[in-house]
């Protein structure tokens, strides 16, 4: 309602005192001829909400000026009127000024709320506008963003593909040759060459990764693994530096279930990321790598893995910024160690997938300690049976000079269910035996470090001989040395067996079964080095001679890859492009098909449509694809391809691959 003018306000005053004259005249019979404030009440106060104070005032005064005129007789003046006359008349007057007053503030605050109201409507049509061209720009930078990160993801993929392929020429050529040479120097170099390819090919991934957890396009798998297979794997990769270091690697895993839940491949990342670091820092002493669990919720484990070290440690206003990507504790010109500062910023990112985190403490001169936690599922596979009745209450002489590996091993021991006399130098253990001894006790099994102060184990092992009567128990050499001459000096100077460090709960429990069972010698337990010959060597015995094809339009690529398949006895047929890979493996037997994805005319995927229009989904087709990305295995997954093989190719990985997807040989084999 807009506010009246101030004619209109008057009117209406006009207007009530003719109501009170209409009222008085009505009425006046009912009222005995005396006002009554109901009769001008309601027109005053309506007056003065309408047109404000003034009005009000006036009706008020037309209203007393009436009321007046019928309350004294006819030329009956004020100044003789009765004393009640006087008191209705001022009744009269007072009431009519206060409600015109408060008829009036109503007025002012109805006009105020207009104009509040009025000014609210501007202000919501003019946030309205801003929320609308706010949105429009959110919009819009929504657009931009998811068209930056579909770029930036083409970006990485096609890199990617572009970076890997002449990495597979260059470590495949690299193998192929190292293989026919005779020379130990040209060897040796090529050797180097392989090692920087390697080291590049690192970095590339660790930048791709970083890349992909960034965009969101890491997506994490969930399989079953054994512990022990996982941490041998993991701690093989570094023995080596360890080993030419002098370095001693400590595993302490008895914490751990021994089957586990998760994405094993993204887990051995981060910890060899932990474990590489500790090798290369620390020039004397120990690494330890010890494995606990911290909470269950269910059938999930909060596994804490811990890796601690020797080494020179960090100083503590460098601590803060080590989880940084591309960040390192020495980042002068001078600084003695490589590295790109990936590592750690990997391991952060790809705990807390996990659902964890990572961290460290470090002490200057001391050492340093490196951690992350990350959820994992109980395994719920069956492990193979082990005999742990064997064991159960035998009687184990444990020596080891180094305080955290006899810890790790005494823990392992007992798990086992043997009670173990742990002794942390020779002197101790023989000390221990002379009194175990006179109490008529002997132990069943030994366990002997080799390096050790004043005496080494086979030293150890000789003035134990003076001390037991024939036969000695069951003895086993414990080293981090995997010089496979230590094997053949263990076995003359009396060991039972060789167990390589860092020892697992399996490894261990394997070991004690073999002395235990028979007192002949046997070959020293060293690290998994040999799989890969292993798988070639059982490649070429089940399908030489089966043939298979081969699609990729690299020149190079395709050499390595065919030289790779001919080393283990298969037939190739090679395709320069998807076409030609369609049109033979149509019109010839072939047992198994390796595709690349990206070649002209028609790409790998498809290729293998078409492929499994024509001839259905008994042929197996691998990918062999330079993308590092998770959408690209599962493309290749979804087209109909059996399983993926990364660029570059590892040839080890190659032939496991083959192993497991090749028909043994039938009817329907398809050979030369």
């Amino acid at each position: 309602m807009g506010t009246p003018r101030p004619w209109q306000a008057y009117a209406v005053a006009l207007v009530s005192t003719a109501l009170v004259l209409w009222a008085r005249i009505a009425l006046d019979e009912v009222l005995g001829g005396q006002p009554t404030l109901i009769i001008f009440a309601m027109p005053i106060m309506l007056s003065a909400y309408l047109g404000g104070l003034k009005a009000g005032l006036l009706a008020t005064a037309l209203a007393f000026a009436a009321t007046t005129y019928f309350l004294l007789p006819p030329l009956h003046s004020f100044a003789v009127a009765s004393e009640v006359e006087r008191w209705q008349l001022f009744f009269v007057l007072l009431t009519g000024v206060l409600i015109s007053v408060l008829s009036a503030a109503l007025h002012r605050a109805r006009r105020r709320t207009e104009a509040l109201v009025q000014e609210l409507a501007q202000h919501r049509a003019h946030l309205e506008q801003l929320v609308a061209a706010r949105t429009a720009q959110l919009e819009e930078s929504r657009d931009a963003a998811e068209a930056a990160n579909r770029a930036k993801s083409l970006f990485l993929a096609n890199m990617s593909h572009e970076i890997r392929t002449p990495m597979n020429a260059i470590i495949g050529l690299t193998h192929l040759v190292s293989r026919d040479l005779a020379d130990p120097v040209q060897r040796a170099r090529l050797h180097k060459v392989d090692g920087a390819a390697q080291h590049l090919l690192k970095v590339i991934s660790d930048i791709l990764d970083l890349s992909k957890i960034d965009a969101g396009k890491l997506v994490l798998e969930d399989a079953e693994f054994s512990r022990d297979e996982f941490l041998t794997g993991v701690l093989a990769m570094v023995h080596g530096q360890a080993r030419a270091k002098g370095l001693e690697l400590v595993l302490d895993s008895g914490a751990l279930p021994e089957r586990l839940h998760g994405d094993a491949k993204r887990l051995a990342q981060a910890l060899l990321n932990l474990l590489a670091n500790a090798v290369k820092f620390t020039e004397r002493g120990w690494v330890r790598l010890r494995c606990e669990r911290v909470a269950e919720r269910g059938e999930q484990l909060q596994l804490r893995f811990e890796v601690r070290d020797t080494g020179p440690g960090i100083a503590l206003e460098d601590q803060p910024r080590l989880f940084n990507a591309f960040e390192q504790a020495d980042n002068s010109a001078t600084r003695r160690h490589g590295g790109t500062g990936l590592g750690l910023a990997l391991t952060r990112r790809l705990a807390t997938l996990m659902g964890g985190e990572a961290g460290m403490e470090s002490v200057p001169g001391v050492g340093s300690t490196f951690w992350f936690t990350a959820w994992l599922g109980r395994g719920c596979g069956v492990a193979e049976a082990v005999e742990l009745p064997t064991t159960t209450g035998l009687h184990a002489l444990l020596v080891d000079d180094l305080p955290e590996a006899l810890g790790a091993i005494a823990d392992l021991l007992a798990m086992l269910g043997l009670e173990v006399e742990a002794c942390p130098g020779p002197d101790d253990a023989l000390q221990r035996l002379r009194e175990d001894l006179a109490a008529g006790r002997r132990p069943d099994v030994m366990l002997i470090d080799w390096r050790m102060v004043p005496m080494d184990g086979m030293a150890t092992h000789r003035a134990i001989g003076e001390l037991l009567a024939p036969p000695l128990p069951p003895s086993i050499l414990v080293t981090a040395d995997d010089d496979p001459e230590l094997a053949r000096l263990a076995r003359e100077a009396g060991f039972d067996a060789v167990l390589v460090k860092p020892i697992t709960a399996s490894s261990l429990n394997d070991t004690l079964m073999r002395v235990l069972r028979r007192r002949t010698p046997v070959p020293a337990l060293l690290p998994a080095a040999d799989a890969g010959s292993s798988a070639e060597a059982e490649l070429r015995r089940r399908h030489h001679g089966q043939r298979v094809l081969l699609a990729e339009d690299n020149p190079v690529n395709q050499e390595v890859t065919a030289a790779l398949l001919d080393m283990v006895g298969l037939l190739v047929d090679t395709a320069d492009d998807g076409l030609q890979a369609v049109a033979l493996a149509s019109t010839r037997a072939h047992a198994l098909v390796l595709m690349d994805m990206q070649m002209p005319h028609l790409d790998g995927i498809e290729a293998t449509l078409e492929i499994r229009r024509r001839l259905g989904d008994a042929l197996p087709i691998l990918a062999m694809t330079a993308n590092a990305f998770g959408t690209d295995r599962a493309a290749c997954l979804a087209a109909g391809m059996n399983d993926h093989i990364p660029k570059p190719v590892d040839p080890q990985l190659l032939y496991e691959t083959l192993l497991r997807w090749l028909p043994d040989r039938g009817p329907g084999s398809a050979a030369g």
